[in-house]
């Protein structure tokens, strides 16, 4: 359902087929290296070495070590409140579109910790990116812009409501 690349690497979120690992250091002949059978649903993943996380739908989120590109190490798990659908990975913050919310969780050691949330009305939370102090997290109906300098108080900046139909990616 997304993919993120991280040097020769891709890390495919497949659905209810898990995540993949595909070497493209000869992207004439890509090959598959490794296969998580997640538990949920596979729907959005990010990296930001030497974190890999899986949005995993109703099964949260699930972090990975991959340090060491040959080996994908499984780390940490955390059960969000609703379904996952995408994560942005920077440092060791992980930004969660959770249905109706913008999580953010800090990953240290093993361990995911909950640092703080920012609720989304006006339809599901679909997707979300960040640059630099700004989340933006995208809706079935629009987008909304979020300070998250402060990760455990994120503050709404705007919505934007005026996408006609569905929105699925930002």
């Amino acid at each position: 359902e997304r993919v993120a690349a991280e040097g020769d690497r891709l890390y495919i979120a497949a659905g209810g087929n898990g995540m993949y690992v595909v070497d493209v250091s000869n992207p004439s002949s890509p090959i598959g290296v490794f296969i998580f059978n997640s538990p949920g649903l596979a729907k959005g993943i990010d990296s930001d070495s030497p974190y890999l996380v899986l949005a995993d739908a109703d099964d949260g989120v699930q972090f990975f070590d991959i340090s060491n590109p040959d080996t994908v190490i499984t780390r940490g798990l955390y059960d969000t409140p609703g379904l996952s659908w995408n994560v942005k990975v920077i440092g060791n913050l992980v930004y969660v579109a959770d249905n109706d919310a913008l999580q953010i969780l800090s990953i240290t050691g093993n361990y995911f910790y909950y640092k703080g949330q920012l609720p989304i009305t006006d339809g599901q939370v679909k997707d979300i990116d960040v640059l630099g102090n700004t989340a933006y997290v995208l809706n079935v109906s629009g987008i909304t812009s979020v300070d998250v300098s402060a990760s455990n108080s994120p503050d709404m900046l705007f919505y934007y409501a005026t996408f006609t139909g569905l929105c699925a990616s930002v």
